[in-house]
């Protein structure tokens, strides 16, 4: 039995609009970011998709580890991962995530709830809370360390962890600076760190 032309053809429409779709809740149209070279041997990477527009630095050797647009829950994440050394944890690990003021009224709450939280992880240590500009912009941080706890039968000692976390507001949006690293190597990380907010731009 032939199927009918108006079938065939509402069957395409169908596969299109899902395609659109899906397309726009996952922000799967290209990678939603662009890596360039300006010129002077320094990488900017630039976001160009999903929710907060930016660019800055990426230190030598960082790669985009994912790259998350939720249209639903109005919030984009993207994850960098520095360098490896001679053991996985001395990578840096940076996140960078914007979010709408629906899911949290600003920067500040956001970061107080975030300390309340942090404050469950094993010899929680609240090494700082300040101020700090970044962009231009008048923000919140804090710093902290915390233990990880390894099962003895993996023969895996414990070690502790360094995190750094920047809030600000800025057109509607919330936006957070994440920098996670190993005490032993946190010299080192922390200057990849504070190149990405010394060259951090919000675009429009």
């Amino acid at each position: 039995m032939k199927k009918s032309k108006t079938g065939s053809v509402f069957n395409v429409l169908v596969a299109v609009v899902l395609f659109i779709v899906l397309g726009s809740l996952t922000g799967c149209f290209g990678p939603g970011y662009e890596i360039s070279d300006d010129g002077s041997g320094n990488r900017i990477f630039t976001v160009t998709k999903g929710i907060g527009h930016y660019s800055m630095e990426l230190p030598p050797g960082y790669e985009v580890g994912s790259f998350e647009t939720n249209w639903r829950f109005k919030y984009t994440n993207i994850w960098l991962k520095g360098p490896s050394s001679s053991k996985e944890q001395g990578r840096l690990t940076i996140s960078i995530s914007t979010w709408s003021t629906k899911v949290s009224p600003d920067a500040e709450t956001s970061m107080l709830k975030a300390i309340d939280f942090a404050h469950s992880a094993h010899n929680f240590k609240l090494i700082d809370k300040s101020s700090i500009t970044v962009a231009g912009v008048e923000g919140f941080q804090f710093s902290y360390s915390y233990e990880h706890i390894f099962d003895p039968a993996l023969d895996q000692a414990p070690f502790t962890s360094v995190i750094k976390e920047v809030y600000f507001d800025h057109s509607g949006l919330i936006w957070h600076i994440y920098g996670g690293s190993p005490e032993s190597n946190i010299e080192s990380n922390s200057e990849d760190f504070e190149q990405v907010l010394r060259t951090f731009k919000v675009l429009n």
